[in-house]
């Protein structure tokens, strides 16, 4: 059995058992009201129900209605399914049967799209999922959310990014190749508990023996996130955001098994009406009513890629097709919609209803539980735009230039010729071979070759413009594939090299930027899904600058309002321009910098910084040692006192001419400025002097300064001087006062 909290489609099939209690006795079958209505009073039947056990006759019928005419309005969309065949098709290079000019013609698909595809696609990932431990950093949205939880929400995203979600980077990667095939991809969140019946051998303390015992053990507690097909997602006709539109529909296919289970647990209900549609053969299948699995437009090519027949009795899987409707609906008649879940079997020709609930009761982050990542935004429009179809036109023109230039050759090497019937013992046709000698007389007057126009070359010219194209068009050249350069005005020189990748990455950044918002709050959604439900005493592994370790997290550790700051960027998946960029720093600061060349501490801080950048070293300072102390920076009386004045607190240094230091700070406590400083912030600069006399005194005393017009500073209020200052101060420190003259502009003072 597994539990999976708004995590419906194909794994909803153990679903939702854990998060609804079912009172006992009921066996999750429905007991409809006699009542004509459904009211809020009647709806709220506690212990987190789902309100499909308490809804009337009435309203389940108008429910099914509901959900099945949106699917139906929603499925008339031939061209569009005919665009994402077309996209499948070019993508995997399938071409339909030639037989113009001839039969057997050229008919080579040039895998410029594919190329395409597979070179942006690692790109996009190594941005969105970046070696560095931190795929995403964490940033506080509000005052209310402290630092210790967006610590531990980021090492929480890091953990199940990386590790523990089942499939999480294979699921994100389907939904990125799809998004740059067709433009979407769909991302579906939900929480899934695994629960497994389990026998195993156990020692028994009383009888030394071991013994065979039932356990139920959670195999799995967490997020699950999916890849949706965008073939399986139904929006309304003018939808443009998958939130905010009227309804969303997600089909998926579940066994009759599965459903049966789900009622027992309490969560579905109408699974046996679904029985009384079909007669269940021996071997389970159902059959009669048009039970067989409808194939999407996608699923369709992938039968064609893999060479699996359609059509005959495999076709029947025994699977129930399952919409999944998440919109808005006056559920409990007070003529306000809320959004609601509706389940409901797609079985001969008619809908019923298993599952009704509000979308708060399964996720209380309010939102439907889809991600939408778009490789090209379309303004206006819902669907956005993939590679195949910017790239169609150009791929279909430089397949077409090459089967020419093909078939140019084939008629040059087997021409095709004109003869007189008559002038021979000749067939009707003649096909050539070597070394085959064919009788004919007079052949230089009775059969005529024509020549054949066309020149290599110019074709292999205008392949080079075409691809030239598709470059901008797709952002990618030859360099960023890896490979050396293959067209002929390709620059030669490693700077131009670099300049062409540099500005590919550019190109990059905008799409990027948008799969990153996408991702962001795919991240937001999980921490969402976490504070509702993640379980007590969950332990985690983290991986940071120290290795590895385990850390347990609570909801309450996790609390507040976070924002995603994004990690990867185009550049950043470019380890040799990285590198290079890290040397070039190297050699600026430490090969001609005066500032670093003299300080140990920033020379092993700017090397450090390159060998960070190598990933064979992962620890640098197994090569350099430790970092240094860094030396104290000394600053001027006059900075020391501006600071001082905002209340920060500083330490004289053994370095500082304290002389000097002394003279300006008792002048700045004679100034009117001074005198407009809060208390405590006046006796932090009569802290400060105090330090640097005894600096003086340990030196070995200090020469008297006696400026002349000399004016000793107001004193302090007795309260607040500090001990061995002021009136009843130290002697020293009482000469020292009435030695220092304080005079000039208060500009002067504080400069």
């Amino acid at each position: 059995m597994a539990t999976n909290f708004g995590g419906m489609g194909r794994n909803f099939i153990d679903s939702l058992s854990g998060l609804f209690k079912t009172s006992p006795g009921d066996n999750g079958q429905q007991k409809p009201s006699d009542e004509p209505e459904n009211t809020k009073e009647d709806l709220n039947i506690g212990e987190d129900l789902p309100v499909s056990l308490k809804l009337s006759n009435k309203k389940r019928e108008e429910i099914e209605k509901y959900v099945f005419e949106k699917f139906k309005q929603d499925s008339n969309r031939d061209e569009l399914e005919q665009k994402w065949k077309r996209n499948e098709k070019q993508y995997f290079g399938k071409t339909d049967p030639k037989v113009f000019p001839w039969e057997g013609a050229s008919n080579l698909h040039i895998p410029v799209t594919e190329e395409v595809v597979d070179d942006l696609h690692p790109r996009f990932m190594g941005i969105l999922l970046p070696d560095e431990n931190e795929v995403i950093k964490p940033k506080a949205l509000d005052d209310t959310t402290d630092v210790k939880s967006t610590e531990k929400a980021g090492k929480l995203i890091q953990w199940e990014t990386k590790t523990h979600i089942p499939d999480y980077q294979l699921e994100l990667g389907d939904c990125i190749k799809e998004c740059l095939k067709h433009g979407d991809g769909i991302r579906k969140l939900g929480w899934q508990r695994k629960i497994r019946k389990v026998r195993v051998r156990e020692l028994d303390p009383e009888t030394g023996e071991r013994r065979a015992v039932t356990k139920f053990v959670v195999k799995y507690d967490g997020i699950k996130a999916e890849h949706v097909r965008i073939e399986d997602m139904f929006f309304p006709k003018r939808a443009k955001n998958i939130q905010e539109c009227d309804h969303v529909i997600h089909r998926s296919y579940q066994r009759l098994e599965d459903l049966k289970g789900l009622q027992k647990d309490g969560v579905y209900v109408n699974v046996g009406e679904i029985e009384k549609l079909f007669a269940i053969s021996e071997d389970g299948r159902l059959s009669g009513g048009g039970n067989s699995k409808e194939r999407g437009p996608l699923e369709e090519i992938d039968d064609l890629i893999q060479g699996i027949e359609t059509g005959g009795l495999d076709d029947d899987s025994g699977e129930i097709e399952i919409l999944e409707c998440y919109g808005l609906y006056d559920l409990d008649g007070d003529d306000i919609e809320e959004e609601c879940i509706f389940v409901v079997a797609h079985v001969g020709g008619r809908a019923l209803l298993l599952f009704a609930n509000y979308l708060s009761m399964l996720f209380e982050h309010l939102e439907r539980p889809f991600i939408h990542y778009q490789f090209e935004r379309v303004e206006g429009q819902l669907y956005g735009r993939g590679i195949p179809e910017k790239l169609r036109a150009l791929n279909a023109e430089i397949n077409t230039i090459h089967n020419q230039r093909i078939d140019n050759g084939t008629i040059k090497n087997m021409p095709f010729f004109f003869f007189d019937p008559v002038a021979g013992n000749v067939m009707k046709e003649l096909f050539l071979k070597p070394g085959k000698g064919i009788e004919m007389t007079n052949p230089r007057e009775n059969a005529y070759f024509p020549s054949v126009n066309g020149g290599v070359s110019s074709d292999f010219g205008e392949e080079n413009s075409l691809m030239s194209h598709v470059e901008k068009l797709g952002n990618v050249s030859d360099f960023s594939q890896g490979t050396i350069a293959s067209r002929p005005n390709a620059p030669k020189t490693a700077t131009a090299t670099q300049a062409i990748i540099s500005q590919g990455n550019m190109g990059l950044s905008y799409t990027a930027r948008m799969l990153q918002i996408s991702f962001g709050k795919e991240v937001n959604m999980m921490i969402a899904l976490n504070q509702q439900y993640l379980a007590p005493g969950t332990v985690m592994r983290v991986t940071g600058e120290d290795g590895e370790k385990f850390e347990s997290v609570s909801v309450e550790e996790i609390q507040g309002k976070f924002d995603w700051i994004a990690v990867g960027d185009p550049e950043s998946i470019d380890k040799e321009f990285q590198l290079r960029m890290r040397m070039d720093v190297y050699d600026r600061l430490v090969g001609g910098n005066p500032i670093v060349q003299n300080d140990p501490a920033k020379v092993w801080a700017v090397t450090d910084y390159l060998l960070s950048g190598i990933s064979s070293i992962p620890d640098s300072s197994k090569l350099i040692g430790s970092k240094p102390p860094m030396p104290p920076i000394s600053i001027t009386p006059k900075e020391e006192n501006a600071r001082m004045m905002q209340g920060e607190k500083l330490r004289p240094l053994q370095e500082d001419d304290h002389q000097e230091h002394i003279q300006e700070h008792y002048t700045f406590l004679g100034s009117p400025q001074a005198g407009a400083m809060l208390p405590e912030y006046r006796r932090i600069v009569v802290e400060h002097v105090q330090e640097h006399e005894k600096m003086v005194k340990q030196q070995g005393g200090a020469q008297q300064v006696q400026p002349v017009g000399a004016q000793s500073p107001p004193a302090l209020p007795q309260e607040e001087a500090p001990a061995g200052f002021g009136p009843q101060g130290a002697p020293g420190i009482e000469a020292l006062l009435a030695s220092i003259g304080a005079q000039g502009s208060e500009d002067d003072i504080i400069g």
